[in-house]
């Protein structure tokens, strides 16, 4: 009736509240896991998920059981461990959430480094924004993840690097201070992305209405690379982490915003799992080495 699929199923649909936004978080279609939440329901006797519009959200019955089938999760995570150690970290695996860009800068060549020490632990790497990466913390897809620190996180939680959050400006701006004041950017033209894709530079977005600072949300972009090249192409400014910027090979002119404002870099994992040798192994490389 439960294996340690449906349990991760239950788990991702609870976290998400969307069969959709659960089906991709696993790598499963919409159809595919409605079945096998359908499939669940008909051999328990019982719903688990009430279906509306808006989403899906768990029922009294399956509530008493989430304790439960979250404990079963820990408990796999826990006999990898122990085979693990067994192995003395000879071999391993490892799942680990990174923005691209402190995967860009960072990750890669930390790993490429442990590697060469380690060769026979395989790394399994997921990409994406803050959202993104709590999720897969939650649901168990990654073990930890370098991402931002955020004041509603209850992660653990090891602090590694600071990021400065930067004016992006077209390379022939004409800007005399060596900061950009945040009151500047008052009626310009603003690129950004949607809000909660970057929920650090969202931080700044804030402040800014809070002090009556209303830029003109002219452009509304996905991709990093994408901003960054309508502003070099003079359709308006931005805000953007240093850290992305610096794999940006066009012409930009970037300046500390005034006040300043940054992005506390480290590792998060689930406070309620202990983590693995291998983990534990590579997060002591990635501080000794950020």
């Amino acid at each position: 009736m439960f294996d340690i699929k449906t349990c991760e199923v239950i788990v991702a649909i609870e976290k998400t509240g969307n069969l959709t936004k659960a089906a991709q978080m696993l790598g499963y279609t919409q159809p595919g896991i409605s079945n096998i939440v359908r499939s669940l329901e008909e051999a328990l006797g019982f719903p688990l998920f009430y279906r509306a519009h808006q989403g899906v959200s768990l029922t009294p019955e399956a509530k008493l059981l989430l304790p439960e089938i979250k404990a079963v999760l820990a408990g796999v995570k826990s006999l990898e461990q122990t085979v693990d150690s067994i192995n003395g970290i000879k071999v391993g695996s490892l799942s680990v959430g990174s923005y691209s860009s402190t995967s860009m800068h960072y990750l890669s060549k930390w790993i490429e480094h442990f590697s060469k020490k380690y060769p026979n632990i395989t790394f399994s790497i997921f990409e994406g924004g803050t959202v993104d990466l709590e999720e897969a913390i939650n649901t168990y897809k990654v073990d930890i993840a370098i991402m931002s620190k955020q004041p509603n996180h209850s992660y653990n939680w090891i602090p590694l690097l600071e990021d400065p959050i930067c004016a992006v400006l077209p390379p022939d701006f004409h800007y005399s201070g060596k900061s950009f004041n945040l009151s500047d950017y008052d009626q310009m033209p603003l690129i950004h992305h949607e809000r909660g894709m970057d929920v650090d530079v969202d931080h700044v977005f804030d402040y800014m209405k809070s002090q009556g600072i209303i830029p003109i949300y002219k452009y509304c972009i996905s991709f990093d690379r994408t901003m960054m090249s309508m502003i070099e192409h003079h359709l308006g400014i931005g805000i953007i982490p240093k850290l992305i910027t610096d794999y940006y090979h066009g012409s930009l002119k970037t300046l500390p915003l005034n006040p300043p404002f940054k992005r506390e870099l480290g590792i998060a994992s689930l406070a309620e799992v202990p983590l693995s040798p291998v983990a534990k192994l590579f997060i002591d490389y990635c501080i000794n080495h950020a």
